[in-house]
């Protein structure tokens, strides 16, 4: 941040150093008489057991509960349980979750809802006293559009949307232009982001060269030859405009991908889970390749996966998958072998490309219909400028700068024959 956001930015402790430091500085006041000591109830009592009556020893803990009502309410704010949701450019961030030592989304997200008055001197550096909470995770290097945390924000204002506008504002004012707040909605005191949330549905944004077949795998030639003929058919008019490599028919991806529906044991698709572990089993809705997007002169494939939850690298390594099977170097059986419970090595895409675009909350929406659902309808404008301007060219420029695309496939290369033995296998009569 610039260094005029610097003061703003004390945290707690500092800020009261400051002050303790400004009031020693001070001449001393002159000595209060006696008569003005306000006593506590044991001096009271002696006093007045020696002198009489003269100072009440009720109105001793009164005055001490009044002084102490009065330090507590300065500079208090009302609290309003919201739910927040912004989009960030991971790439310098060590992912969402606060971590001790290390440059965080959410470190950053709770110092500028702190220096724009969200949050106070006491509860600020510990979001559990804010009852904070998030919908999805996300790793290091990995980006959000649509991503979700909760808290109770202090909020001063009537129940109008111009109040929560003015504190979109006021928060932006103090993040850095890779992170943005879209929306500051209202929920109830006891909303979840993680419990409350359906479904999460995030995209990858996949470089078209990288599906082009490979003439020497299994099944290549006909991929080759069924790309080039579903592509011209795609894009009848765009023939001699578009670089051949970056000639990729949607609907081969899309076929491979399409079996991905349903309900599945994921144990090949992440890390530490045991064939066994029912936690392994998850529901995918929908995996889909859509449009192919130009950026900074690069073609990609949007490639946009909707589920109830995802496990560690999970996503990037269902996409590699179908990647591998596009390409010709895995046969279609493969993805089936990967869902048994034999061990399958996965090279997982690099995650760069990847980010959540949403958070669902349809049951919240359902149960509680008088409130304002929690969406980024209203915000729409926002978010693609957020994603034309700051996420899509920052993820450009991280793979144009990278050696990761070519390490990965010099690894699923190594992986060809371990895939097309599970393949076989699972193509064997049982």
């Amino acid at each position: 941040m610039a260094d005029s956001a610097l003061e703003p930015s004390l945290e707690p402790a500092a800020k009261r150093a400051k002050l303790e430091g400004a009031a020693a500085s001070e001449p001393a006041p002159a000595a209060a008489a006696p008569a003005a000591a306000v006593p506590d109830a044991a001096d009271a009592a002696a006093d007045g057991a020696a002198a009489g009556p003269a100072v009440s020893v009720a109105a001793a803990p009164a005055v001490a509960a009044a002084a102490a009502a009065a330090e507590t309410t300065v500079d208090r704010v009302p609290k309003r349980k919201v739910a927040l949701l912004f989009g960030y450019c991971g790439t310098a961030y060590r992912g969402l979750q606060k971590n001790p030592g290390v440059d965080t989304v959410e470190e950053r997200l709770e110092r500028a809802i702190y220096e724009a008055g969200g949050i106070s001197d006491a509860n600020f550096g510990e979001l559990q006293k804010v009852k904070w909470s998030r919908a999805a995770r996300t790793d290091a290097g990995v980006h959000a559009v649509g991503q979700c945390c909760a808290l109770k924000m202090q909020l001063e204002g009537p129940e109008e949307p111009a109040v929560y506008a003015a504190a979109v504002k006021r928060v932006n004012a103090n993040l850095p232009a890779d992170i943005r707040l879209f929306v500051v909605v209202r929920v109830t005191n006891k909303f979840n982001a993680k419990l409350a949330c359906d479904r999460r549905r995030y995209e990858y944004l996949l470089p078209a060269a990288v599906l082009r077949a490979e003439g020497g795998g299994a099944g290549g030639r006909e991929w080759a030859e069924q790309q080039a003929a579903e592509w011209a058919a795609e894009h009848p008019a765009a023939a001699e405009a578009v670089p051949a490599e970056h000639r990729v028919s949607v609907g081969a991806l899309n076929r491979v991908l399409a079996r991905y529906k349903g309900t599945h044991n994921f144990h090949n698709f992440t890390t530490g889970k045991k064939p066994d572990d029912p936690s392994a089993r998850r529901h995918i809705l929908s995996y889909v390749a859509e449009r192919v997007a130009i950026v900074e002169g690069v073609a990609y494939v949007r490639c946009v996966v909707l589920g109830q939850s995802f496990m560690l690298n999970q996503i990037r390594k269902m996409l590699a998958m179908a990647v591998v099977i596009v390409r010709g170097l895995a046969p279609p059986a493969t993805m089936d072998a990967a869902f048994k419970p034999e061990r399958m090595a996965i090279p997982m895409l690099p995650g760069n490309g990847l980010f959540l675009d949403q958070c669902v909350f349809e049951n919240y929406a359902r149960k509680f219909s008088d409130r304002q659902p929690i969406t980024l309808a209203g915000a729409q404008a926002a978010v693609e400028s957020f994603k034309a301007e700051t996420l899509y060219p920052g993820i450009a420029k991280v793979e144009s700068e990278s050696e990761e695309w070519a390490e990965w496939q010099t690894k699923i290369g190594e992986k060809q024959a371990h895939w097309a033995e599970a393949a076989a296998a699972e193509a064997a009569p049982q």
